[in-house]
């Protein structure tokens, strides 16, 4: 009977548990359950009975009364290994041969025990609101199945549990549960990693990896759903693949991508009513689902023109939902291909959310003359192979409704906020007339922001003008070598030299550097700015000026010398 009471300790469900043994007095005992999550409810049903020796041996083993002992051993009498047992102790009997408490025999014992208890005669739990500990008594002498059938919603990492302890004295345990996982990586060149860059337009491979728990062989069927969250800043390109065990299983799970939102991005659902029943698949074959068993999932997003630039950067968050009750009944059946949306079984547990964040930067330049001021009219030409679609901003004029605006558009391409005279001939004001230089003689543009999106040509470069401010922004960039070339330059300037550069960046820290990039200075907000000066040319001697007045000079002196010389040669030959 010694071996048939070790067995019996050793058939604990889903908890992990660390028992202290109290002092008690009499036979009323108390079952501590230290557990720190507040919502739980945990009842205690005496399924084996009996004498209690003086030296703490309970013998003479009889059904509890916490448990419906004849249906019990009916439905263990349908098993071949009880068909022979009679009673109580003739169940005990057949227990001994179980080896541990992953035993089949054992792990199917528990899961009958459990469907046959007297819900009146349970002595349910009560929480000590200040150590927050469960306390379950009095309980008699005898062993006890201890079930927990109510979780505290909307907390993570929650199971519905049960487990069996002898009572022959007051037990303290704790509640450890096991729980399945879920990790999300960035896949950078093959490598796991948490943070990484990438331009705008490019694409960023994501890697999901949820684990199956330790107790997975107590569940019958087992629900399993991932909740994947893209923000604003990246757009799915519907490409999810799935395995598990290394098998692609894409088509036996229900995926459902939400509409992209410019606010709140795109909600990925993929998840399987039962990841049991791939067992049951011969092609492809999954083989067995244990805890070593991961399913993996991975997927690209185009990071667009909505991303965060710099700053918290654009998170990707997955949070995986799982079944916790394993008292539930039920069969797995061959998984359908294309199957309809799983309905989640309750309760449900729900891991933390894992989180890997994208981030991309932007260069601000200003140019400038030799004076320092600002300077308008150049083109600029960003070349790279790390340029995709970039974002320009710059400040301009645009043409609005007639008449709405704040500028007068004049016939030399600039603008005026000067509104064009006419002549008047009834109060003799003539000559005043300006509107012939005007290209529009009503106010139809407005000064502003306006921001384009250009996408890269084969040549792997973007143009664009710098704005009336002398500003202009390249949204959108990654890490990567870079040349900047002045396409057009201001009239009257020198065209700068091409200028190459380096974006770098630091995964650790999610922060961007211009490497040895001395005249480019990174903000606070993790954006870069720099700021370009051209040199006005040399200028030529002009007609008028002073260069025709030294020909003349230069000539005057000449002739005058040349009279000097003749005037001398005459007076000398006469």
């Amino acid at each position: 009977m010694k071996k048939v009471i070790a067995i019996i300790i050793s058939l604990i469900m889903v908890f992990s548990l660390s028992a202290t043994a109290f002092a008690s007095i009499g036979h009323n005992h108390t079952i501590t359950i230290y557990n720190a999550n507040e919502g739980y409810e945990y009842t205690a049903y005496q399924i084996f009975s009996g004498d209690l020796s003086s030296d703490g041996v309970l013998s003479n083993i009889e059904w509890g009364e916490g448990v419906d002992g004849a249906a019990l051993l009916a439905e263990l009498q349908t098993h071949a290994e009880y068909a022979s047992c009679t009673d109580a102790a003739g169940v005990a009997v057949v227990l001994s041969a179980a080896n541990s408490m992953d035993d089949p025999r054992a792990v199917a014992f528990a899961e009958i025990a459990a469907k046959h208890v007297v819900e009146a005669n349970g002595v349910d739990s009560v929480r000590d609101g200040v150590t927050g500990h469960y306390t379950i008594s009095p309980l008699e002498d005898g062993y006890y199945i201890v079930i927990n059938e109510t979780i505290p919603e909307g907390q993570p990492n929650t199971t519905v549990s049960r487990y069996i302890l002898e009572v022959v004295r007051d037990i303290a345990v704790t509640h450890k549960g096991t729980f399945p996982t879920v990790e999300k990586k960035i896949l950078e060149n093959g490598n796991p990693v948490d943070t990484n860059e990438a331009s705008v337009g490019e694409d960023v491979i994501f890697q999901i990896t949820g684990t199956i728990p330790t107790t997975i062989d107590t569940y019958l069927t087992y629900y399993y759903a991932f909740t994947d969250t893209l923000s604003k800043g990246l757009t799915y390109n519907d490409d999810m693949v799935i395995t598990v065990n290394g098998v692609d299983v894409t088509e036996y799970f229900y995926i459902e991508a939400s509409a992209y939102d410019a606010v709140n991005g795109t909600s990925i659902y993929a998840g399987i009513q039962d990841i049991l029943a791939l067992e049951l698949l011969t092609s492809p074959s999954v083989g067995e689902i244990t805890h070593a068993t991961q399913v993996i999932i991975t997927y690209s997003a185009e990071l667009n023109e909505n991303a965060v630039v710099a700053a918290e950067g654009n998170p990707n968050k997955v949070r995986l939902e799982y079944d916790n009750n394993p008292n539930e009944e039920g069969e797995p059946t061959l998984p359908p291909p294309n199957p309809d949306k799983p309905v989640p079984t309750e309760p449900i547990g729900i891991t933390p959310e894992d989180e890997v964040r994208t981030y991309v930067t932007e260069l601000t330049i200003l140019k400038k003359d030799g004076a320092g001021n600002s300077l308008k009219g150049a083109e600029f030409t960003l070349s790279g192979e790390a340029v995709n679609t970039v974002i320009v901003t710059r400040e301009t004029f645009y043409e609005v409704e007639a008449g709405t605006g704040d500028y007068w558009k004049l016939l030399d391409g600039t603008y005026t906020g000067t509104a064009p005279e006419f002549d008047d001939p009834a109060t003799g004001d003539v000559d005043e007339d300006t509107s012939h230089a005007y290209a529009s003689l009503t106010p139809d543009y407005k000064l502003g922001t306006v921001t384009e999106l250009i996408e890269k040509t084969e040549s792997v470069e973007v143009k664009a003008f710098v704005g009336e401010d002398g500003y202009v922004t390249f949204t959108g960039l990654g890490a990567g070598h870079y040349i900047l070339t002045e396409s057009v330059t201001p009239a009257g300037f020198n065209t700068i030299d091409p200028i190459e550069f380096t974006i770098e960046f630091n995964p650790a820290t999610g922060l961007f550097s211009a490497g040895d990039n001395n005249w480019i200075l990174v903000e606070t907000d993790n954006t870069l700015y720099a700021e370009i000066i051209n040199v006005a040319g040399n200028t030529l001697p002009s007609t008028g000026g002073i260069g025709t007045t030294l020909f003349y000079i230069a000539g005057g002196i000449l002739f005058a010398g040349a009279l000097i010389f003749l005037v001398t040669k005459k007076r000398m030959s006469e």
